[in-house]
């Protein structure tokens, strides 16, 4: 992704320019069953096109009332096509349906930043942004009609499908969001080293489309969804920034929640696209860094974390109490490096990390005991050599240590997709890396 930054000075103030370009194309079959039978084939194909320009104007931050004022633009065109199918086998009847759908999203901000230093200990921050986003799309599905036949060729292909296809979705829309968005942080320093700051906070998530469409009754605009925040946190750096001490507890609240649905219909897994949940979540973060001796460092973080959905009813099932998506009530992480300086230049860098994670769910509306993740813990090691001038290293590595099988996704039953995916196993490498 190429991007440009650029500042120059209009006087005391800064103009800073951020340009960026983004393409990404894939295209790819898949053994969409799962299984190790012919049964099902897939069909995936997204070409994305993105350009983001931002300007931002800024005071000196020595000014004892400072502040940033900018201006933000986005767009992104989205061709995406899906097709799945069941070929000539003897377990599932023939069929074959199709998603195409282009999309097109267009964002404007305008934004800006006050902060104002009533101490050398004292200061209060207030932000403010105004967002206008709009969305279309244009999107068709179709499936066989009787039990699907397919000529020569690729098989995803509509024009390869020798038997007549129904149209069983459309939808061509329109719609425009926009909305005000602030925060509110005053910040005490207790010392030249630790300060503490408590934040308040509204966000939203413009709304959107349903493309994991089967009928015409599961085409959807979805509206925004609305975030409350609150925060209280305390920073320090000690020892000459040897040891840095950070810890926050924050609440969020949640409205208008957008949720993917999934489940299994007529032996098909189904995904949805709805909103309308309330939900609430709350926790505490802990972060260590330190260098207790020369060449080593050391990080740990833990995370302890409560999601509810406080009010949440779809058709005629209440999911109230339901937990967030992949949010373990209990997450750490802790980490070293050692580096052994070489006398012909360069060095010699060892390292390790480990991952542990608490149960989390896969889904919003089924967290019965097949669609959920047991807890586990991931250890990776790795030997860099990092050439003199460190603009370059080669690094040997293993993932997963102690080869764990862990589940890192899970489907609802169905003939198609009644299986479990599991994470990778243990996995050695290398990696070259070079910096210009």
């Amino acid at each position: 992704m190429p991007t440009s930054t650029s500042t120059g000075q209009l006087g005391d103030l800064q103009l800073t320019s951020i340009s960026a370009i983004e393409a990404f194309n894939r295209e790819g079959v898949s053994d969409s069953d799962n299984t190790p039978l012919e049964l099902q084939r897939g069909y995936a194909y997204v070409d994305s096109r993105q350009l983001s320009q931002e300007f931002r104007l800024t005071s000196p931050r020595t000014d004892r009332l400072n502040w940033v004022a900018g201006f933000h633009y986005f767009h992104e065109d989205l061709d995406a096509k899906t097709a799945s199918a069941a070929l000539d086998n003897t377990y599932v009847s023939r069929y074959y349906n199709r998603v195409a759908y282009d999309q097109t999203s267009e964002s404007y901000a305008l934004f800006g930043s006050l902060t104002y230093n009533f101490t050398e200990a004292f200061s209060l921050t207030g932000g403010l942004r105004w967002t206008r986003e709009r969305k279309s799309i244009d999107l068709n599905r179709v499936a066989n009609i009787g039990q699907a036949g397919f000529g020569g060729g690729d098989w995803w292909k509509p024009g390869n499908v020798t038997t007549p296809l129904g149209v069983t979705a459309v939808q061509d829309d329109s719609n425009t969001w926009s909305d005000w968005t602030y925060d509110v942080t005053p910040e005490y320093k207790l010392s030249d080293q630790a300060r503490v700051y408590l934040r308040y906070s509204k966000g939203f998530r413009s709304g959107g489309y349903n493309a994991g469409v089967t009928t015409q009754s599961t085409v959807a605009t979805v509206d925004p969804e609305y975030l409350t925040a609150y925060e209280l946190g305390f920073k320090s750096e000690w020892f000459d920034g040897r040891l840095n001490a950070n810890a926050s507890a924050f609440y969020y609240d949640y409205s208008d929640i957008q949720l993917n649905i999934v489940s299994a219909i007529n032996n098909q897994t189904v995904s949805r696209l709805a909103n309308g949940a309330q939900g609430e979540v709350y926790g505490a973060e802990f972060e260590l860094e330190a260098i207790p001796v020369e060449n080593l460092h050391v990080n740990f973080g833990l995370g302890l974390l409560h999601t509810e959905f406080t009010d949440y009813t779809s058709g005629s099932n209440d999911y109230s109490g339901n937990k967030f998506v992949r949010a373990p009530n209990v997450s750490a992480v802790i980490g070293a490096d050692y580096r052994i300086a070489l006398n012909a230049g360069g060095a010699i860098i060892l390292g390790t990390d480990w991952d542990t994670r608490s149960r989390q769910y896969f889904f919003t509306n089924d967290q019965s005991q097949g669609m959920r993740s047991g807890g586990y813990t991931l250890g990776n090691a790795r030997v860099t050599y990092e050439l003199a001038g460190a603009k370059s290293e080669v690094t040997a590595y293993v993932h997963n240590l102690t080869d764990k099988e862990y589940r890192s996704h899970t489907l609802p039953g169905g003939y198609q997709s009644a299986g479990v995916m599991f994470g990778d196993p243990r996995t050695v490498g290398i990696s070259v890396t070079s910096r210009f």
